[in-house]
């Protein structure tokens, strides 16, 4: 399937241009140096009708009108925000307009609609009942995400966020249906190629995530969270298409992290936003996507290994002496397995290592690669123990973990000065020693779904033992986050003792 491409967005710019709002990218000092990060915000809930939905529509009824002259009407179906867009636009060119939302749409989202000249029909059947109004009214159906025009509007955000802020290293997208970190994406992707793009949606509202899990499948139970914005009955086939070719990972957060990341998210930045805008700071603020972050480094430390490699990874496949059609085989089955380099690179810097073939292993204490692993892409590797190296990989892991005790307890100590108090030495510790279970078990249970057999044989033994991942990064975080928690407490203390 054709993605969107750098000329449809700039298509999309002309189009729209004038007729939507270009909103500011905003600094959030005050979220960003809670994290050690420089944080920038763009506020589309200052675009028309309160949502970037606009630009999408409007670009996809341009488009239209410019292909196949202007509609006799609209339809579509929508929790709100699409259903707005939609209206508006009706009303913006004289249009009739008819959208059918769920009888628990957010009733200010209903009157809205109707504000705009929009006719509102509630349904639970929103794509069925809307396909038949379109064919008997002849109307244009115009969908809120599965549209490359929608895509191209929406992409519009990623065109500005690269021209009015510093290059991005990690972009975070709230993901409904798919349509706008499709068009963010693709419009990221070809200008800033090394940027890492996340998409979060709410654990109860994860049509993406489910459709990439299932091989596109809808959710069996409808979509229910308080992000009601991000409640997409099913993603589509034009966004999953982008969302596998350019997003780097999907994340889940669930009801009560987004409830305590939009009040957060209301104080720190002044915007009055929706709880669907919060839910990239929800995972930012739990704790997910700094995971992602580095089991991404764990990954691009295998890939340095592999690329300094490359000639003998060659070699090894050459070495199968299965012709043409076997060695291209084999490096498909070496390709199909590069995604869990992230996660065998954690384990290798944990200490328990991983296997590639029986009588292959790889720790940072032994390298014994057997003379055709089953996995011949890793031939990279270094072909024996790493020395006094192996020492200081295998403090990263701490490292890690003292990073995640000194976030802790730097918002623990904030917190407590707003309230002119003091924080309890268990209020602290605590949360700091949950740090090294929730690891262990994340890790571990990455470590054993990314490992399994491919076969019999050479191929029996295939990645890293889950339980002892998950019992080293028990240990090793635990001890980490302790460590960097208790020392920020009794730096920040003695800074603040009087001269």
């Amino acid at each position: 399937m054709q993605l969107v491409s750098a000329d449809d967005i700039t298509a999309a710019e002309r189009r729209i241009d004038g007729r939507v709002v270009r909103t500011p990218l905003l600094a959030c000092t005050h979220i960003g140096d809670e994290y050690g990060l420089d944080l920038w915000v763009k506020a589309e809930n200052l675009q028309h009708t309160g949502s970037f939905k606009a630009r999408g529509v409007l670009n996809a009824l341009l488009a239209l009108t410019e292909r196949a002259g202007r509609p006799a009407g609209l339809a579509a179906f929508s929790a709100g925000n699409h259903a707005m867009a939609v209206a508006y636009a009706g009303q913006a060119y004289a249009l009739p307009t008819v959208v059918c939302m769920p009888p628990h749409a957010v009733p200010t989202k209903i009157e809205a609609v109707r504000r705009y000249g929009g006719e509102v029909v509630l349904t639970d059947d929103l794509l069925g009942t809307c396909e038949a109004i379109a064919a008997e009214r002849g109307y244009h159906l115009l969908p809120p995400f599965d549209d490359p025009d929608v895509i191209a509007g929406q992409a519009t955000i990623g065109r500005e966020i690269l021209a009015d802020g510093p290059p991005p290293g990690l972009v975070l997208v709230p993901v409904g249906g798919g349509g706008l970190i499709s068009g963010v994406a693709a419009a990221v992707r070809a200008a800033a190629p090394t940027a890492r793009i996340v998409g979060v949606e709410p654990a109860t509202a994860n049509a993406v995530g489910h459709a990439l899990r299932t091989g596109g499948a809808a959710p069996a139970t409808p979509p229910q969270s308080m992000a009601d914005g991000l409640a997409a009955p099913f993603a589509g086939r034009h966004t999953l298409a982008h969302i596998r070719a350019l997003v780097d990972d999907m994340v889940e957060v669930a009801e009560d992290a987004i409830w305590g990341a939009w009040w957060e998210l209301l104080d720190a930045t002044k915007l009055l936003v929706e709880p669907s805008a919060a839910v990239t700071y929800a995972a930012l603020r739990t704790g997910l996507v700094a995971a992602l972050l580095l089991l991404g480094a764990g990954a691009g430390a295998a890939g340095l290994a592999v690329a300094t490699g490359g000639g003998d990874a060659a070699d090894m496949i050459g070495a199968y002496r299965t012709g043409v059609a076997g060695q291209a085989g084999i490096t498909l089955i070496s390709l199909a397995y590069a995604p869990n380099a992230a996660i065998w690179a954690a384990s290798y810097l944990l200490g328990p290592g991983f296997a590639v073939g029986v009588d292959t292993a790889v720790r940072t204490s032994e390298v014994s690669v057997g003379a055709l692993p089953a996995v011949p892409l890793l031939a990279g590797l270094p072909s024996g123990p790493v020395d006094g190296y192996g020492a200081g990989l295998l403090a990263v892991p701490v490292l890690a973990g003292m990073a995640a005790g000194w976030l802790l307890a730097r918002r623990l100590l904030r917190i407590a000065a707003e309230d002119r108090a003091e924080v309890a030495w268990p209020a602290l510790l605590v949360p700091a020693a949950l740090a090294g279970p929730v690891a262990g078990l994340l890790l571990g249970g990455l470590a054993a779904a990314s490992g399994g057999p491919l076969g019999g044989g050479r191929l029996a033994e295939i990645g890293p033992v889950g339980w002892q991942v998950a019992g080293v990064a028990t240990a090793v975080v635990a001890a980490g986050a302790l460590l960097g928690a208790a020392a920020t407490r009794t730096l920040r203390a003695k800074g603040r003792a009087p001269s």
